[in-house]
């Protein structure tokens, strides 16, 4: 996957006046889970009003849903 990375940034736009930011939660793993594994992926927190265990992804995205950037 990491090989093609660089291959991301010829896809997205420049940015505009208008634009918004929207993040999502992606869950990894149950909560009652946490902590079991030393090599866990993401936190405890809150999402979509629920508990997770996972990472935010957030988008910067025109008002015609072009992606401009992403983290």
């Amino acid at each position: 996957m990491a090989e093609y990375e660089y291959l991301t940034d010829h896809f997205l736009v420049a940015p505009q006046e208008e634009s918004v930011i929207e993040s999502y939660g992606i869950e990894l793993i149950h909560p009652i889970r946490e902590g079991r594994s030393p090599a866990q992926v993401g936190k405890k927190g809150k999402s979509n009003h629920r508990w997770i265990v996972g990472v935010k992804l957030s988008w910067l995205i025109t008002p015609h849903g072009q992606i401009i950037d992403w983290r």
